[in-house]
């Protein structure tokens, strides 16, 4: 069994058996000691991370749950969880990044978005199919998104969006209408500037871009997904985040 299948299956069992069940016992089995942890408000290392699951397990939970969408891409000891989940009276939507090293969580990033009532596609933030396809073109899928990401989000080339979207794109960031026109507005007239990609991750037909920006003259963390077909990207989704000025710890959110 490939690497990635294994990964995936891992962080599958961590949502189900930690944060549906509370299981602090596989928790304390599958974090490894010298855990690093990148989001701002949990403290790193092992010790952050169990006593962050310890305040979940105190919650109250109710007693009809609802199923929350779920989408996992794994590319080698990267697992991407994108997910729509209720938080104080919240639909926020998140994106969970975690390196896995020698069967443990090594490393974990993320960036948690509020979705609005309404969007200006109509579609919901987080939706849409789940299914990875295409596995035999995973890479020439991220070298396609690195391209666009890099001509089109941060040098902003617009006339460049024929090459890399279909004209019929399914958005999902909420300020975007669909389709390529919509995309090519956003970019002539947002305050949103996507300035350094860290990280590429792919699997089949879907690709995320984890990288840096600014929106006006706050530094911000942005998670962009775009699913794949015959070349062209034609659904997008995104979570973006501020970077606090202090942070719990100096790892940064990138």
């Amino acid at each position: 069994m490939s690497e990635h299948i294994n990964n995936a299956q891992l962080i599958r069992e961590v949502y189900r058996r930690i944060f549906g069940q509370a299981d602090v016992e596989f928790a304390n089995e599958v974090i490894a000691e010298d855990y690093i942890q990148h989001n701002p408000m949990i403290k790193t290392g092992k010790a952050g991370v169990m006593e962050f699951i310890g305040y979940l397990t105190s919650m109250p939970r109710p007693a009809n749950p609802v199923k929350p969408f779920m989408r996992f891409i794994a590319d080698g000891p990267y697992v991407i969880v994108h997910s729509s989940m209720p938080w104080q009276n919240q639909q926020n939507a998140t994106v969970d990044l975690y390196r896995i090293q020698d069967g443990k969580l090594a490393e974990h990033w993320d960036a948690v978005e509020i979705q609005p009532s309404s969007t200006a596609s109509g579609n919901l933030m987080v939706e849409g199919p789940v299914e990875i396809e295409d596995t035999g073109y995973t890479e020439e899928n991220k070298s396609i998104v690195r391209k666009f990401y890099e001509d089109v989000f941060i040098s902003q080339h617009r006339t460049s969006l024929d090459k890399y979207v279909d004209p019929a794109l399914i958005q999902h960031l909420p300020e975007v209408t669909n389709g390529q026109t919509g995309l090519q507005e956003y970019i002539s007239t947002t305050t949103v500037v996507r300035t350094r990609i860290h990280r590429i991750i792919g699997e089949g037909n879907f690709v995320v871009v984890q990288a840096e920006g600014k929106v006006k003259n706050d530094s911000y963390v942005f998670y962009d997904l775009f699913r794949l077909s015959k070349e062209k990207i034609v659904e997008q989704w995104g979570v973006k985040q501020a970077i606090p000025a202090t942070m719990a710890h100096s790892n940064g959110m990138l």
